[in-house]
């Protein structure tokens, strides 16, 4: 086997990992399907939801007043005062919310679980059908099935230690797998799932999946040498601040959900940041888990829209000393709920690329006009301790974009200024208990709750 190439001793890539491109590669035009609105209906009902209400979003009372572009496109159908389904009349995409506080959770017997065999025939039922995903091009299998399991924990007396319930299966999930070409497909499109209850019947449902047409092919013209360049490239920004190794490399399509699917080299990578002395900066003795990332590198002339994530706004440092109630960023109009987020500090800007991708994600059609962007800050350890009452525990949704660790993450790459979840007493706990006002905590981070 070949050496390693370390470039500048931050990026490790051996030569061996780089796959030879075929001669040519078919590229696809994508279409959109229509959504399957009686199988919605069907669904729907057997969920025991009046399917014959369906109606534009913007319809919605939660909407009413506030306009939202595009809304028009999508159809919903509330369920229990929440949405519970909606569909797009332009882009076919579709989605069924499982009502997860209503499922009747069963002790998970492992792998083995008969649900796991009955959810499977299901899928492969339904997914065989030509309104749900039409034949083309392409291929797909029916992936293994993956289970939601419920656990609680509850603090021992004197606060020593942690008593687990047994895992509960609440629902399972089968996926669906798509191919281009014989080769895997990945991205925003060809994604469909099934979700289903303990008794057999369908819970959820998700399609953003459109119909792929051969147009055209396009050619590697580039050497190995000259690949493994583009790969350097594109993992540079991150060789700034970590030592970066590729683990890695395949010939795969990325499917960008609007118009086609493009041939790419699909990379993944560890980053591991190396801990050095910076002012006003506590190393942890618990290093939290490494960044693993994927990165895709089109093939040949292809370009790849919707990859570069949008410019956004940064967060901002905390104002005031600690323990000083930061002014607020949005006065909350009355009835909104509040969001803050917070970010790990001197990282990779992608952390701060998928917190505005939150943001955006909830202000989407409409929905920002009914939450309130009350804090955008760098994470501190005092935003979740000392000072809680005044950040994490003043907001009713909180993001965290953080590195993590079993009941612990850090503040300050993966390494620095760390939040050890134990060590945060009962009497000093978040949400209305506490006097607080903390509803939903969002970790986006590896492995905080184990």
């Amino acid at each position: 086997m070949e050496p390693q190439v370390n470039l500048e001793g931050r990026i490790q890539v051996s030569p061996n990992l780089i796959p030879a491109a075929p001669g040519a590669l078919p590229v696809f035009r994508l279409s959109a399907q229509k959504p399957p609105e009686e199988f919605l209906r069907q669904t729907l009902r057997g969920l025991g939801v009046e399917a014959n209400r369906a109606e534009p979003l913007s319809k919605l009372p939660q909407l009413a007043g506030k306009e939202p572009a595009g809304a028009e496109e999508f159809v919903g159908i509330q369920n229990r005062g929440h949405l519970g389904a909606y569909w797009s009349m332009k882009s076919g995409d579709v989605e069924v919310f499982p009502d997860l506080v209503n499922q009747k959770p069963e002790k998970f017997s492992g792998e083995a679980a008969p649900q796991f065999q009955r959810a499977a025939g299901l899928a492969k039922e339904i997914f065989s059908r030509g309104d749900i995903l039409a034949k083309d091009a392409t291929q797909f299998t029916i992936g293994e099935p993956l289970p939601l399991l419920g656990q609680t924990a509850e603090r021992n007396p004197g606060g020593q230690g942690v008593t687990d319930s047994a895992r509960l299966l609440y629902l399972t999930y089968v996926p669906v797998r798509r191919t281009a070409a014989g080769r895997p497909v990945y991205g925003p499109g060809s994604r469909a799932l099934l979700a289903v209850g303990n008794d057999g019947s369908i819970q959820g449902f998700l399609r953003r999946w459109k119909t792929a047409t051969p147009s055209g092919e396009v050619k590697e013209a580039r050497s190995s040498l000259q690949v493994r360049s583009a790969i350097l490239q594109h993992l540079e920004p991150f060789s700034r601040v970590a030592q970066v190794s590729v683990l890695s490399v395949e010939i795969a399509y990325f499917d960008d959900n609007v118009e086609r699917l493009s041939p790419v080299y699909r990379v993944t990578a560890r980053v591991h940041y190396l801990p050095k002395p910076t002012p006003g900066t506590n190393a942890v003795k618990q290093l939290a888990d490494d960044d693993f990332i994927v990165r895709y590198i089109p093939i040949g002339a292809e370009t790849l829209p919707g990859l570069t994530p949008q410019v956004g706004p940064s967060p901002a440092n905390p104002e005031g000393p600690r323990g000083v109630v930061p002014a607020p960023g949005v006065v909350p109009a009355p009835g909104d709920p509040t969001v803050g987020r917070y970010v790990v500090r001197n990282d990779d800007s992608n952390w701060v690329a998928d917190a505005n991708e939150f943001w955006n994600g909830v202000t989407s059609w409409g929905g920002g006009g009914l939450f309130s962007n009350a804090q955008y800050y760098w994470a501190h350890p005092f935003e979740f301790t000392s000072s809680e009452a005044s950040y994490v525990n003043s907001v009713q949704v909180a993001l965290n974009e953080v590195h993590g660790n079993w009941w612990f993450f850090t503040t300050y790459q993966n390494w620095g200024d760390g939040v050890d979840i134990d060590s945060i007493p009962p009497s000093q706990g978040y949400g209305s208990a506490n006097g607080g006002h903390l509803d939903y905590w969002i970790l986006h981070s590896c492995e905080v709750v184990p």
